[in-house]
């Protein structure tokens, strides 16, 4: 998968693409629901598929004194959705992108990336106030010659999957809702450094992450050739989240992003 960070960076696909935009915070079972359709479209046309999303959480400028706490990192998030696209404009959510109108948000995607599908949610909205609807992106790609899949949200157990509700289980500590929601364990990537008590800790800056509450997890230490099961404490500090990681056979300080899956609350 090609990623850039602009929308005027040159690309090694030249397109028609088939395509789709947004936040995608979590990467949860709705948001891969559509990236499968997307791959699968874009292989019956023998067309590449793309994608824009945002590096950083739109709510961070929007709303900055209650910013959304992310579900996982921006690497995380561009490792999740690399099986299924081609390319990925990973652009960061700025005052400019923010005040773009609808129609001038299209252009502007146009002009880097000639579409011939877009495939979104049916309740999607974009551009300045969100004003860009399913209605208008249907118009406009009468306009401008691409075609439009819209797809109904995803339930799971009979609840609409959200990014928001995921993040309400993680910080009720209800591992396993969040897990069936994601689609896998809810995970977050550190750097641990080992103590002289042999256990490994990791600082985890409070607004970097939504984080389960403090107490006792059952855990995995994932992304390395051999999962590990580990116990895992939270303890909040001041702005800052502690883990103390103990069980791990491998000298985690030798790994400079460890990933740690939670299982399960303990305590």
């Amino acid at each position: 998968m090609q990623v850039v960070t602009s929308l005027d960076t040159p690309l090694l696909h030249s397109g028609p693409f088939v395509f789709t935009f947004g936040a995608f915070d979590g990467v949860h079972v709705g948001h891969t629901y559509i990236f499968e359709h997307v791959k699968k479209s874009a292989h019956k046309k023998k067309l590449a598929s793309c994608i824009v999303t945002f590096s950083n959480h739109p709510s961070e400028l929007l709303s900055p004194k209650n910013a959304i706490l992310p579900l996982t990192s921006n690497a995380q998030k561009l490792a999740l959705i690399a099986p299924y696209f081609d390319v990925c404009f990973n652009i960061a959510f700025t005052a400019c992108i923010r005040n773009l109108e609808p129609e001038a948000f299209l252009d502007k995607v146009q002009k880097s990336t000639p579409l011939s599908e877009v495939i979104v949610g049916h309740d999607v909205r974009f551009g300045k106030a969100s004003r860009g609807d399913a209605a208008l992106l249907q118009e406009l790609g009468k306009k401008q010659g691409f075609s439009c899949t819209f797809l109904e949200r995803v339930s799971v157990d009979d609840t609409v999957v959200s990014s928001s509700n995921i993040r309400e289980f993680i910080q009720q500590g209800l591992l396993d809702d969040a897990a069936r929601f994601l689609g896998r364990p809810f995970s977050i990537i550190c750097t641990c450094k080992k103590a002289q008590d042999g256990a490994f800790y990791a600082l985890i800056d409070a607004k970097s992450y939504c984080m389960p509450p403090d107490g006792a997890y059952e855990a995995q230490i994932v992304g390395l050739e051999k999962k590990e099961a580990v116990k895992v404490s939270i303890e909040s500090l001041l702005l800052q989240k502690k883990l103390k990681i103990v069980g791990a056979t491998q000298n985690l300080s030798d790994i400079e992003s460890v990933e740690i899956a939670f299982m399960r609350k303990v305590i």
